[in-house]
């Protein structure tokens, strides 16, 4: 494996709800191109891309299509979902 592919959590698994939830406050404040590490970002089209993201780059985990949960910790297992916001600007009104 080369220095640039990022080592993936394979099984899933996390000691706790902590670790899932300080690993994926790294990613807080920057947007899904910064944290991008494979390049998805830029290819665009694919509505689970964004999601994809969080799991290889952030989580460090492989995309796979299999129905079972994303994470797993201990005997509980929860599935992982990404919703984008879009900012959308105030429209400026002309009172007169």
């Amino acid at each position: 494996m080369s220095s640039s592919e990022p080592e993936f959590n394979d099984a899933r698994e996390y000691s706790s709800l902590e670790e899932v939830m300080n690993t994926l406050l790294t990613a807080k404040g920057k947007s899904f191109r910064e944290l991008d590490q494979t390049g998805r970002a830029l290819t665009g089209g694919n509505k689970g891309s964004l999601g994809q993201i969080i799991e290889e780059s952030v989580l460090k985990y492989a995309i796979n299509s299999d129905a079972a949960p994303d994470i797993h910790i201990g005997d509980t297992s929860y599935e992982l979902k990404v919703t984008p916001l879009k900012h959308i600007k105030k429209r400026q009104t002309n009172l007169s």
